[in-house]
């Protein structure tokens, strides 16, 4: 874990002052200061980041080397579900594959997420965004 991958994950539940990881593979070394108006509920909500995020950092990937790792059978479920879906699948894809691809962030896990099963097996989507 690095301390800027764990803030942005930390900054979407509660607000804080500054995050801080000492040891990358010690839970318990990892904090954070959240600012004088954080509730109680917040607080709860960055501990359990701080407990249940993965401690592996995965890739940063070029959008290029991203999508050439989908078979062709596979990139054509993604434009029928992208066709299909109310839009949300769409932007999202959009928005992740718009530059450098941060596996880590939240939005490209929660694609990841939505394309399973319906597009991609649980194996195959551990693959392709890893």
């Amino acid at each position: 874990m690095d301390s800027a991958t764990l803030y942005d994950a930390i900054v979407e539940v509660c607000p804080v002052i500054t995050v801080s990881v000492t040891d990358p593979v010690d839970r318990a070394q990892w904090s954070y200061v959240p600012t004088a108006d954080a509730t109680t509920q917040q607080t709860a909500a960055a501990d359990n980041v701080i407990a249940t995020i993965p401690a592996e950092i995965l890739g940063t990937v070029d959008p290029a080397e991203f999508i050439s790792r989908w078979t062709n059978a596979e990139y054509r479920k993604l434009q029928d579900r992208r066709m299909t879906d109310n839009g949300k699948l769409g932007k999202d894809w959009d928005i992740v594959t718009s530059g450098m691809i941060d596996m880590n962030k939240k939005r490209t896990q929660t694609l990841k997420a939505s394309l399973v099963p319906d597009v991609l097996t649980q194996i195959r989507a551990d693959e392709i965004f890893s």
